[in-house]
């Protein structure tokens, strides 16, 4: 499911399957601490920021209404040119880039706003760093995981 051509090898890859929980994102924070070392410490802080409003949008919104034992699967991929973090949920699919245009065009000042913080950090890190972001839903209905795919490649 990467993006990453043949002959990139990542120099780390890693998974972790969480429960439907916001108090599971202590564990995915320390999960993510094996990257620190392989990433710059501004994009670090970056990537976890993204990693958990990504974590807390599936427990949130995709599975409001579904069981907490419903998974949430999380991988991050490193290679020595770009950074990929995937969150898969199980919640019925979204117009996520609607979201995103929209966030703007609602709340005319940011310190107004009481929703949708999540939309506002994933269009300025696209606007701003250059990070890729897209949600993608299936196209049959036996394909039942959403993917919030998140990728930084380096300059």
């Amino acid at each position: 499911m990467s993006n990453f051509n043949e002959s990139q090898q990542p120099i780390r890859v890693a998974h972790l399957q969480v429960q439907s929980d916001l108090d599971e994102v202590d564990r995915v924070l320390q999960w993510f601490e094996q990257f620190y070392a392989v990433l710059s410490e501004s994009l670090w802080m970056q990537a976890k920021l993204v990693m958990v409003e990504g974590l807390t949008n599936a427990v949130r919104h995709a599975h409001e209404n579904l069981p907490r034992s419903t998974p949430i699967d999380l991988e991050v991929r490193v290679s020595s040119d770009q950074l990929e973090i995937s969150i898969w949920d199980e919640g019925l699919p979204f117009d996520f880039e609607g979201l995103l245009d929209s966030v703007d065009r609602q709340f005319s000042h940011p310190l107004e706003r009481e929703a949708h913080w999540g939309g506002v950090l994933m269009r300025k890190l696209r606007q701003k760093h250059h990070w890729i972001i897209h949600y993608h839903c299936p196209d049959h209905p036996s394909t039942h995981r959403n993917r919030l795919y998140i990728q930084k490649v380096f300059s």
